[in-house]
């Protein structure tokens, strides 16, 4: 390891500490505290060497660590592919205010505090580009009603909760109840239920989803709505593509539009015969539904924790 730069924002950092058998954890005032294997480690000191132009994701990356931090979670990186799947792809100026709102929701004590913000080192916690752009966000939030801004033109403005602040963060928090639903896309075929029930189903509640297979519930709708609407509502979606029924690609691709996090797990002796567009996702490759069930959490755990600290609104 050479060089003391976070690989993401390229803020100086303390030396990375290598950590046997899993990679580098890196302690990042920007991002936030991740582990990143060597392989991707070294890829992105090359990217960020030689290609500094084409750093256009790392913001992306950048935000989603320090929103997994901030929930309570230490991301683990093991592929660019996971790395990008941790950041949505859309985004908005109102979901970007949400971002900034709920940050400092997490970081207010009391109803009346004040909170720092340092657009140079905060601009991650609202998905922005730049500390530019966070001023810009942080401009919206006060405009919308939702922050009082003290010294916005200063290196750090404090800002604190308004009323209609408060009640967003209320309607926010009960958004993210909801998406704890975790949507299984999978073969319903008896040779993969034990892979269901004694692999998927304990590693999702493990980790706080609650799991939701369209097979499951009784309903008189059609099932193609059924379908879009219960993934639309989900926080999280597992794609098993043993058998490589067209449903799950197809179910998968729609998560990823609707930038919902995606993890992708295959039997090891269908694992040959991935399509050519998903081949380069970080599959998990499983033997037997234990083996899923450790692999699962992990991954799961690592890239779209639930939970962290919260407090009645």
């Amino acid at each position: 390891m050479t060089g003391s730069r976070c690989p993401i924002c390229l803020l100086g950092v303390p030396e990375p500490v290598l950590r046997s058998g899993v990679g580098f954890r890196v302690l990042c005032e920007r991002c936030g505290t991740f582990v990143i294997s060597e392989l991707v480690l070294r890829r992105l000191q090359e990217v960020n060497l030689y290609h500094q132009e084409r750093r256009v994701d790392n913001w992306r990356w950048s935000g989603a660590i320090r929103e997994r931090n901030e929930l309570g979670g230490e991301p683990v990186v093991s592929s660019l592919d996971q790395l990008d799947s941790m950041a949505p792809r859309s985004r908005d100026l109102l979901r970007c205010v949400d971002r900034l709102v709920m940050h400092v929701y997490r970081s207010t004590s009391d109803f009346d505090e004040r909170v720092p913000v340092e657009p140079v080192m905060d601009y991650p916690v609202a998905f922005a580009k730049s500390p530019d752009e966070f001023l810009a966000i942080l401009h919206a939030a006060k405009q919308l009603g939702y922050l009082d801004v003290v010294g916005e033109t200063n290196d750090v403005p404090e800002v604190s909760l308004r009323t209609t602040g408060w009640r967003r963060v209320q309607q926010l928090n009960v958004d993210r109840a909801k998406a704890d639903q975790a949507f299984v896309a999978m073969w319903f075929d008896p040779s993969v239920s034990e892979a269901y029930t004694e692999g998927i189903v304990p590693a999702l509640q493990d980790c706080g989803y609650e799991p939701f297979r369209v097979d499951e519930p009784e309903h008189n709708g059609k099932i193609d709505d059924l379908i879009v609407a219960e993934i639309r509502r989900s926080g999280l979606l597992i794609a098993d593509f043993t058998d490589h029924r067209g449903g799950v690609y197809f179910e998968a691709g729609l998560a990823m539009g609707l930038g919902i996090p995606v993890v992708w797990t295959c039997r090891a002796d269908h694992i040959d015969r991935a399509h050519f567009d998903t081949r380069q996702y970080n599959h998990i490759v499983w033997e037997t539904p234990v083996d899923l069930r450790t692999k699962l959490r992990n991954r799961v755990a690592a890239t779209a924790p639930r939970g962290g600290p919260s407090r009645p609104v």
